[in-house]
């Protein structure tokens, strides 16, 4: 009868350029060849560097998991060289070692090699070449990334193209070489203008918006593109110039004809540059504005900026931190030179990156409603305190599975030392193989129970530690709160600890909703904001009894509770007796 084996196969990349369909069908033939069976649910591929960290790598994790619990009873692995397990020695040599330690073999098909003979005895033979092998295939790994970078860096000398189709603005790819792109070069040289005459990265980027100049990506796409900063994918012919793009250019020399690249070796003699805490490269490139007009552009540029930075004066408390609840992208800050019109808008309908009808709101009404209800709500108050509760427990607890945990390692020692005592016995005679093989799945199962413990344990006081660290200032937090501090950065920063997200709902120029999510559990708190009135009306409220959740938000933070719900909390909630019982707060503005 075949014996159940699994596959770990590995290749460095998900992009459908490497596949590890050729390792796995050698490695069922080879596996058939020395009768071992293998099943579609045993094979595990891998799409992972060989230098990615341990916990990293889901695949073998996942097999290594199946195996620590017993659920499933390989008789070997097999990889098809040494480098599929690790890259890093010390990782391949931990990975290897753990599966010895539970007696399963792994076959390496070349060379071929394996890690356990059929006496039960580890390898001398695998344990020499397994070594050599990996640090073989680590530093085989080092040279091909110096060879890649030499590479990279002999074909930017030549003026050859690197990046594929995505080419610096300005710039295209033509039988591999950069070239110059003769429309976009043309606004290139619009930008370095516009900046000389004293536009700033913002001016410059609506100016382009206004003309309906395409961006490199919506030239090259025709696809939603997932966000970064875990908003709403946008399409790719939606996405609009903005001051940071424009600041990429006005700062990158290769408009010059400087070309730059990551600085990797200290012996290359090139002209090299420093940008923050890295040194680049720099290497000769097609200009597309002279150097003068570049440098001519520096100055205003850094002229206009260090003014910029002279005049903002303003702290918005709840920037990053606000989502339209119609749209799911962020609502951020603005304020007008004369300070007339200030207020948080929806991104979206400033870029027009998604369609959005949802209302700007003045700085002063949001920020103060935020502030004003986690001062005075004593449900707040509750949550603290129920929080600071939570801490204490949580510290007891890590302090009593942290003595577990020691405890477990050590009877682990013993069972492990037992085993190996158990395998010398049998090699020694002194067992049949059937009381052999009893007695060594009764002390496996042991050791394996003791290490699924430990495991668990380690989760646990993970979980235990993030917990702790994340209100382990709440004392400073609640004094901080009830001081009733004018001090914007102190506050907002305040109100980055407590809350993860504020969405923003703008029903009419009457009424708003705001929707705060705590960091400390799962814990939303929905106010109506009566703006004529300057009232706070809470929504959802009593802690301790639980959230009464009226609203449902999707993973942007985009509302998807229906306008009959939102229209029926506006008139139950509006209403004079019920703001009696729900005590309205008067929002107090900041200083």
């Amino acid at each position: 009868m075949a014996k159940i084996a699994a596959i770990y196969s590995r290749v460095s990349t998900s992009t459908g350029k490497q596949s590890t369909s050729r390792q796995v069908n050698e490695l069922i033939g080879y596996a058939k060849t020395l009768g071992y069976k293998i099943a579609e649910e045993d094979i595990f591929e891998e799409f992972r560097s060989g230098y990615s960290k341990k916990k990293e790598r889901v695949e073998m994790e996942n097999l290594l998991e199946l195996i620590r619990s017993g659920k499933k009873k390989y008789k070997a692995i097999f990889v098809s060289e040494i480098s599929r397990i690790a890259r890093d020695p010390q990782v391949g040599r931990q990975i290897v070692d753990e599966l010895t330690q539970l007696n399963i073999p792994v076959f390496v098909k070349n060379p071929s090699l394996v890690s356990i003979e059929a006496d039960g005895k580890r390898s001398g033979m695998f344990n020499i070449i397994f070594q050599i092998l990996l640090e073989l295939a680590n530093t085989e790994a080092q040279f091909m990334k110096i060879r890649s970078i030499s590479g990279v860096i002999e074909k930017v000398r030549q003026g050859g193209s690197i990046g594929g189709i995505m080419q610096p603005y300005g710039y295209t790819s033509e039988k591999k070489k950069l070239v110059i792109e003769t429309t976009e070069a043309e606004i290139i040289k619009m930008i370095f203008d516009l900046c000389i005459n004293g536009n700033g990265t913002k001016k410059i980027a609506n100016r382009l918006n206004e003309l309906n100049i395409p961006t490199k990506v919506s030239i090259l796409f025709d696809k939603k593109m997932l966000q970064k900063n875990g908003r709403p994918p946008v399409h790719s012919k939606s996405i609009k110039w903005k001051d940071g793009t424009i600041y990429g250019i006005l700062t990158n020399p290769i408009y010059k004809g400087l070309r730059r690249l990551i600085r990797h070796d200290e012996n290359e003699q090139v002209q090299t540059e420093t940008k923050g805490n890295k040194t680049y490269n720099l290497f000769d490139s097609p200009p597309i504005v002279s150097e003068e007009t570049w440098e001519k552009a520096q100055k205003t540029f850094k002229d206009n900026f260090r003014h910029s930075i002279r005049n903002k004066k303003f702290h918005y408390i709840l920037k990053d931190i606000v989502t339209c609840a119609k749209c799911g992208s962020s609502y951020a800050g603005r304020m007008k030179t004369d300070k007339k019109d200030q207020f948080y808008m929806c991104s979206a309908r400033r870029t027009k990156t998604r369609p959005c009808d949802n209302p700007a709101i003045s700085i002063e009404l949001l920020e103060s409603s935020v502030w004003t209800f986690l001062q005075f709500n004593t449900d707040v108050d509750k949550l603290l305190l129920d929080i600071n509760e939570n801490y204490n427990q949580n510290v007891t607890e890590k302090v009593k599975i942290e003595s577990e945990i020691i405890q477990l390692r050590e009877t682990l020692r013993i069972e492990e030392g037992k085993l190996t005592r158990l395998k010398d016995q049998y090699a020694e005679g002194d067992w049949t193989k059937e009381e052999y093989k009893k007695r060594l799945n009764t002390r496996s199962n042991s050791v394996i129970k003791i290490q699924k413990s430990i495991i668990e344990r380690e989760v646990r006081i993970n979980f235990l530690e993030e917990s702790i660290k994340s209100v382990s200032d709440l004392g400073e937090m609640n004094s901080v709160k009830k001081a009733l501090l004018k001090d914007r950065v102190k506050i907002s920063e305040l109100i980055s600890k407590l809350l993860r997200r504020v969405t923003l709902l703008v029903i009419d120029r009457n009424y708003a909703i705001i929707s705060m999510q705590y960091k400390f559990g799962d814990w939303f708190y929905s106010v109506l904001v009566d703006r004529n009135s300057k009232l706070l009306i809470p929504i959802t409220y009593n802690i301790a009894n639980g959230i009464d959740k009226i609203f449902t938000f999707d993973e942007y933070g985009r509302i998807i509770s229906d306008q009959e719900t939102i229209d029926k909390v506006i008139f139950d909630f509006s209403d004079e007796a019920v703001m009696g019982f729900r005590e309205p707060l008067l929002w107090i503005p900041f200083s």
